[in-house]
Parts: structure tokens; C-alpha cells; sequence
């Protein structure tokens, strides 16, 4: 399977949305948003997560360069 540059960004792209989202809420959250939760740990919870949700519901294909995407 050939992944050509293109569409390796189109997928970080889509990628972002649900990213952002699980990561800010893990950032917050009273247990892992504490000084005690380590730092490796939450990123790759926010990660996982992240790949886990984006199979599941079809995200919007927008930059987040563009006016539209800001």
C-alpha cells in the first residue's frame, strides 16, 4: 500500500480534531491533570484515545492553517 505525502497530511489533519479534544480533556481531568500524572503518560493515553475515536465517527477534512480551520 502506497501512502503518498498528500494523504498522509488529509489524515493528520482529521486526525487533530479528535486529538485536541481528548487531549484537553485529559489535561483537566483531577487525577491526570495533577503535577502527579506523568507528563509520557497522559500524551500517550491522549494518543491512543485519539486513534480509538478517529475510526469511529467521520471528522470534518478541514486545514487548521486556513481561515475556515481557525
Amino acid at each position: 500500500m502506497e501512502l503518498l505525502t498528500a494523504d498522509i497530511i488529509k489524515k493528520f489533519y482529521v486526525l487533530i480534531w479528535p486529538l485536541t479534544r481528548i487531549s484537553a480533556a485529559i489535561m483537566v481531568a483531577p487525577f491526570l491533570g495533577s503535577e502527579a500524572g506523568n507528563m509520557r503518560i497522559r500524551v500517550t493515553l491522549s494518543l491512543l484515545l485519539g486513534l480509538m475515536v478517529y475510526s469511529l465517527m467521520p471528522w470534518p477534512e478541514l486545514n487548521p492553517l486556513s481561515g475556515e480551520g481557525m
